[in-house]
Order: structure tokens, then C-alpha cells, then sequence
């Protein structure tokens, strides 16, 4: 199993990004994938780097996260509903990243200009990004900054 870089973009999805990554690099194409339904695939070219984006929806459900923490920790149902409400409160959050949100989840792998990449999405569409899966350290912030991307792009500024 490779490294990645992992990135959480709340309230957005696939084809924003898609159609984001076409105008840095326009031949950059949304595929489906056979992992899941709501697992797409976005190939692109990047400074010279064939790249492989992949993305997929988060939509929190209260019936499946209340059956996934139930089984993961070994609690009642009850004990699980009180967790829903914790998690689904305004500020929750989890690992850095905010807990009762729905939207993208991207990773691409760790090699290149992985980081100058999802730097560039969550500068685009605000985000959380996770710069290696293989460290301990947690999800950061990262707000909307259409400078910074122009700094990153043209390496120039």
C-alpha cells in the first residue's frame, strides 16, 4: 500500500473539482470507478506529472454511522444515538476534520507535486488536508486564498 496525501472538502463535489482541475489542466478527465458508487477517479497532467486523483462522497447518514460505531466499539444502540448527538453538533470534530458534514474526500498519492496540488484544491474551495496518511498528524484547516494558488501555479510571487 502507497502513501498519500489526503484532502476533506465539506459542502462541495466531484464535478466542482473536476471542472476545477480542467483549467489548470485541461486535459483532465472524471471517471467512474468499480470500487463504489460514489468513488470517482480524476486523471490529469500537472508540470509534467501524469497524476491520479481520487474522490469520493461523504454523505453522514445517522442510521449508518449509528451502526458502524455500534459494531466498531461494542456500545448499545442507545449509547450510539447519545455519540450521534455529540458528533452532529456544530464544531464537532474528529481527527481535525468536522464531524456531521457531508462532501468530497480526495487522496492522491504521495510523490512529486502531490502537496502543491491539494494545497492548490483546498486554497480553491476551502478544506482540511492531511499532507501524509503514514504519519500521526491529524487534518488542518486550510481557507479559501485564490493568491495562494496564483503563488503555488507560477511558482513566482
Amino acid at each position: 500500500m502507497g502513501v498519500d496525501s489526503r484532502a476533506y472538502f465539506p459542502g462541495i463535489d466531484k464535478k466542482q473539482i473536476a471542472n476545477f482541475m480542467k483549467f489548470l489542466a485541461p486535459d483532465a478527465s472524471l471517471e467512474s470507478s468499480n470500487v463504489a458508487e460514489n468513488y470517482k477517479i480524476l486523471f490529469f497532467s500537472y508540470k509534467g506529472e501524469k497524476r491520479k486523483l481520487n474522490l469520493h462522497s461523504r454523505f453522514l447518514k445517522k442510521s449508518s454511522y449509528i451502526d458502524s460505531v455500534m459494531k466498531e466499539y461494542n456500545i448499545s444502540k442507545e449509547e450510539a444515538e447519545e455519540w450521534w448527538k455529540e458528533d452532529t453538533k456544530p464544531g464537532a470534530e474528529m481527527d481535525g476534520l468536522p464531524l456531521g458534514t457531508n462532501g468530497i474526500y480526495a487522496s492522491l498519492g504521495y510523490w512529486g507535486r502531490n502537496l502543491e496540488i491539494m494545497k492548490i484544491l483546498c486554497y480553491r474551495f476551502g478544506g482540511y488536508l492531511d499532507e501524509s496518511d503514514s504519519d500521526e498528524e491529524n487534518y488542518y484547516k486550510i481557507d479559501k486564498n485564490l493568491r495562494k494558488i496564483i503563488e503555488l501555479v507560477f511558482n513566482e510571487v
